[in-house]
């Protein structure tokens, strides 16, 4: 990248964050970070304009600061302008923005402070962009938010404001959020995706959107999907690492 095009305070090389060794996940959205440390605690650092820091201001903050007081926190995913997060006992948060319905509390009304998405404690993975996904511990998956392109697989291009289910299967594996489309692995290892499908970001020799999953290739040994913003890419059992979409 040419020099004139970097931000004042770019870093060109990696940079340690703070002295803490007990960081055990972090996840990285367009401009903010959030990650949990060994003893189950939370902290973000970075933009802020949304409340996609979670601590209950629209203040930007320049170096990690922990997200209320809770130690059970288990996974965490930040995207665009918003975090989700999933505690230990399997229930589903959201915060930021929320302008799509992408936080899925039923509303369009960004939120400052971790946000608890109804009431169940069976939310094994999520993922989010513009739009989310998530998986519950039996298998279902299901989604909400931005759907312009049909990245909810609910057969409209309806935005939802709160979690829908994909289906009626109960054997995905893991799912990934990206710009406009979604990609998924069923238990078989079989790939899915669908959603917009600008310039080929589905991966299925089209450039046609999907409404519904639609499967990928007649492969049943994918271990990893992960949809950016205009492009997808995936791992096998192999090792083998392929790309598809905008480059």
């Amino acid at each position: 990248m040419a020099a004139d095009r970097l931000f004042p305070d770019s870093r060109l090389s990696p940079v340690r964050v703070g002295r803490a060794t007990d960081w055990v996940s972090v996840a990285a959205g367009a401009h903010h970070t959030v990650a949990i440390r060994r003893d189950g605690s939370l902290w973000s650092w970075g933009s802020n304009r949304y409340g996609q820091l979670g601590t209950g201001t629209a203040a930007d903050r320049n170096f990690p600061g922990r997200v209320g007081a809770s130690y059970d926190w288990a996974f965490v995913d930040a995207s665009n302008r918003q975090t989700v997060a999933i505690k230990t006992d399997g229930s589903l948060w959201a915060w930021g923005l929320n302008h799509r319905g992408q936080i899925g509390d039923g509303t369009t009304i960004d939120r400052h402070h971790p946000t608890r998405i109804g009431t169940d404690y069976d939310w094994a993975f999520v993922s989010t962009y513009s739009h989310t996904v998530a998986i519950r511990t039996d298998g279902s998956l299901w989604a909400w938010g931005n759907n312009m392109g049909g990245q909810l697989g609910d057969g409209t291009e309806i935005d939802r404001h709160a979690p829908i289910r994909v289906g009626t299967d109960h054997d995905w594996a893991m799912a990934s959020a990206g710009g406009g489309q979604t990609a998924a692995i069923r238990t078989d290892g079989s790939l899915w995706t669908w959603g917009n499908n600008r310039n080929g970001r589905l991966g299925d020799d089209t450039v046609g959107n999907r409404h519904i999953p639609a499967r990928i290739g007649d492969s049943y040994d994918w271990e990893l999907v992960a949809a950016s913003v205009a492009l997808t890419a995936a791992i096998r059992a192999t090792g083998d690492v392929y790309t598809w979409g905008e480059f």
